[in-house]
């Protein structure tokens, strides 16, 4: 539904003194677009300025010829001639605002309406000027049986947000549920730290986040890597590329990744770390070698765990399983508990060697692609200790890091494939059976 010819037109704050509802209109039918239901609900509490972005698309209009015998079959004439035809293409899963700055108003009716969206996927927003309210008025949108899987929040400074949220503005008079802003007793930690933290939880429908270039550092990622640790399943996928996460911030992440080991892909390329935050990040996917009392231990652990997994199992399957609904989407299903999954593997000793025997703790994650590229890595040593201890074959990117030159220079045989997939030699007499850890990608 297109904006009547008397609208306002759209400028930044022009909507400020608009109150948005805490629930959609009862006159409110989805459209099935995005843009449908925006300019719908704005419609229906009066905003003022409709956002630019938000407009339908002007309709294609195709001209074609049609010769007689098709309009004497149609009945409207005899003539040969041109006729228009306008074409209205379906709106795409995925939705892209680049270079204009959001309105609360405009948050707060996705917040509104995304909860009713079934065909979109993607929210892209590319240097849109987010501020800690907007965020988590659109966080609100994301629960439920939304299908939004993926959201891009790129190049949104977050200490910019913060200041913009800290100057007098207009009440939006929609209130925040309990579960969106858990205060702690001690410490609520940083703001802007706790509205990214949002979109991780485990009521978040996310599958994927990406926050490129949002000027995030170590201050920001302690309420992250919190949420991390109460293992969000749903999320997969996490991009911090081009930020100020050092190796203080990489520890409290690698703490949470110790907690959850369902992430698939970690995206920490062009930051600020260094060989000490490596190690520590390396080390909590890294197997362990233990010795015979160490063993014992483990052993008893894993069995608890997993006897505790499959109890648990069982339960769930003798319950009567909930009918679903129409079009209920899906929820990633964890696939551990704790230690669960973790295997110890015996590790044979070297030949005409005194030693004792003694085991492999192979711990399970989901991890399949860690990306530090461009980031201030040297120790050349460190990644040949830590490398065979990786997750099977997953992958960890070194492009354009000292290191990866490094390496090339030290094995300049290279062939393209093993520049893609690298592993040092000798891997696996370190963890055997271990598919050589890391697959380093140089280039």
């Amino acid at each position: 539904m297109p904006p009547k010819a008397g609208d306002e037109v759209w400028k930044y704050g022009i909507n400020d003194r608009v109150n948005g509802p805490d629930k959609l209109p009862d006159a409110f039918e989805t459209t099935g677009t995005i843009r449908g239901d925006y300019l719908q609900v704005a419609k229906l509490i009066n905003v003022p300025g409709l956002h630019p972005a938000f407009k339908p698309p002007k309709a294609k209009v195709k001209k074609q010829k049609k010769d007689a015998a098709a309009f004497a079959t149609a009945g409207e004439a005899t003539a040969e001639g041109d006729v228009a035809e306008t074409l209205v293409e379906p709106e795409l899963p995925v939705f892209t605002i680049q270079s204009v700055r959001m309105d609360r108003i405009a948050a707060h009716i996705l917040g509104l309406i995304l909860p009713e969206m079934r065909h979109l996927k993607v929210l892209r927003f590319s240097d849109c000027r987010f501020d800690l309210e907007m965020l988590r008025l659109l966080r609100l949108g994301l629960t439920g049986q939304s299908s939004v899987e993926c959201l891009q929040v790129d190049w949104n400074p977050m200490d910019q947000a913060l200041t913009q949220s800290s100057r007098p503005g207009q009440n939006t008079g929609r209130a925040s549920p309990k579960a969106d802003c858990q205060e702690h007793e001690e410490d609520p930690g940083d703001p802007a730290g706790i509205a990214i933290a949002r979109f991780v939880d485990t009521d978040c429908v996310l599958e994927a986040l990406s926050m490129r270039s949002c000027n995030i550092s170590h201050i920001e990622i302690p309420p992250v890597a919190a949420a991390l640790k109460q293992c969000p399943w749903q999320l997969r996928q996490l991009n911090l590329w081009e930020n100020g996460i050092d190796d203080s911030a990489v520890a409290d992440l690698a703490a949470a990744l110790e907690e959850y080991r369902g992430l698939e892909f970690l995206g920490l390329g062009r930051n600020l770390i260094t060989d000490r935050g490596v190690k520590v990040l390396l080390t909590c996917f890294s197997s362990e070698i233990v010795d015979e009392a160490t063993k014992t231990t483990k052993a008893e652990a894993i069995k608890n765990e997993d006897g505790r997994w499959a109890a648990e199992a069982k339960a769930k399957a003798k319950a009567k399983a909930k009918p679903k609904a129409e079009g209920e989407r899906r929820r990633r299903e964890p696939t551990c508990f704790g230690c669960s999954h973790d295997v110890l593997d015996e590790k044979p000793a070297a030949e005409g060697s005194d030693a004792g025997p003694s085991w492999i703790l192979r711990r399970f994650c989901e991890m399949k692609c860690l990306s530090l590229m461009e980031n201030p890595i040297k120790n050349l040593a460190d990644m040949e200790k830590l490398q065979p201890f990786g997750p099977k074959r997953a992958e960890l990117t070194l492009v354009g890091t000292p290191v990866a030159t490094a390496i090339l220079a030290r094995y300049p045989d290279l062939s393209a494939k093993d520049k893609k997939a690298f592993v040092f030699p000798g891997s696996a007499q370190e963890v055997p059976g271990g598919d050589a850890g890391w697959a380093l990608r140089l280039v």
